[in-house]
């Protein structure tokens, strides 16, 4: 009887971890540690090179758009020449000029406006403005 209660003991108390298994447990958290201590600064780096990338390309934008901008400037002479070579007066030419590029400016900023309109997220404004009243009967429900 004695050894029953015995082996009864033995299995209900736990038992205590044995070295092997705290060593192994303390060598997995610092491999895990040294990982993520690994990613961490592999993320750094890379944010670093993509910082430089970015700053490279808006760089190379903004020569871009100034080359654009002379272009068109260029073009704008040409035209200008040319119509001033048909006797057309400066005031004229200029006005013509003008007029063209505000009209320019014009349509570009309603398909502009137009493309923020259609990138107003309806059906998640729609869902978060009736999330109170139709999704709480349905949950309640």
């Amino acid at each position: 009887m004695r050894t029953a209660l015995h082996s009864r003991q033995a299995h209900s108390a736990p038992s205590a971890p044995s070295p092997s298994v705290v060593a192994e447990s303390i060598a997995l958290l610092r491999m895990l540690m040294v990982t993520v201590g690994n990613r961490v600064r592999l993320l750094g780096f890379e944010l670093q090179i993509a910082g430089l990338k970015l700053a490279a390309a808006a760089s190379l934008l903004v020569i871009a758009l100034f080359l654009v901008g002379t272009a068109w400037a260029a073009l704008w002479f040409g035209i200008a020449m040319a119509l001033r070579s048909i006797d057309l007066s400066w005031p004229v030419v200029l006005g013509l000029i003008f007029a063209i590029n505000v009209l320019g400016v014009a349509l570009s900023l309603r398909a502009a406006l137009g493309l923020v309109r259609q990138a107003s997220l309806p059906a998640t404004l729609r869902q978060l403005s009736f999330a109170d009243s139709d999704d709480d009967d349905d949950v309640s429900g």
